[in-house]
Order: C-alpha cells, then structure tokens, then sequence
C-alpha cells in the first residue's frame, strides 16, 4: 500500500489534520513543510507506523505568535483510515528535562 511505504508525505498530512482537530481556530495555524519536521519508523518490523515530531505555528486573535511543538505516533490501518496514538504538545525544555531527570 502507498500509505505504507518508506514515505512519510500521507502520515504527516494525516498528522496535520488531527492536531488541527484540537485547535479552536483553525484559520490561525499554519504547519511547516515534512522537511522541516521529524518522521520515523518507531518499529521496523511495522512499516505503516510512524512517528512524527513536528510544530505548528499559532497566532493569537491579539496578533501574538507561538510555536508548538508536538509528537504523534500514527498508524495506517488499511481502507484510508489512520489512527493516531500517544498524542502530546511538547514544551519547549522537555528534550532538556528528559535527559537530566535521570
């Protein structure tokens, strides 16, 4: 299947429509090329899976911008239905915060 292919264009469109999903104003969020965002294989064995770590741009209705940051797992299940599993906004210092916790 397409969707299942080394490709990640599908799963990080996929992506971008559910995290737009759970935004209020829709209008105000713009997402940056698959070039500028992660995608990866979380498991070899399961080629329709991926991983995304990517950001969208927000700007507030009093003109302010924010970037957030987020991860997704999203998984192909067959007949154009994808699931997206272990959903989470990052904060900007949890990669730091992850490796000192130790």
């Amino acid at each position: 299947s397409q969707a299942c292919s080394g490709d990640p264009y599908k799963a990080y469109e996929m992506t971008k429509r559910f995290v737009a999903g759970t935004l209020g104003n829709k209008q105000t969020a713009a997402f940056p090329y698959l070039s500028e965002v992660r995608a990866r294989k979380p498991d070899p064995d399961d080629p329709c899976a991926w991983l995304i770590y990517g950001y969208v741009n927000l700007t507030a209705r009093s003109g302010a911008e924010e970037q957030r940051p987020y991860v997704m797992n999203i998984t192909y299940s067959g007949d154009n239905q994808w699931r997206a599993t272990n959903f989470r906004w990052q904060t900007l210092g949890d990669s730091q915060n992850a490796a000192t916790a130790q």
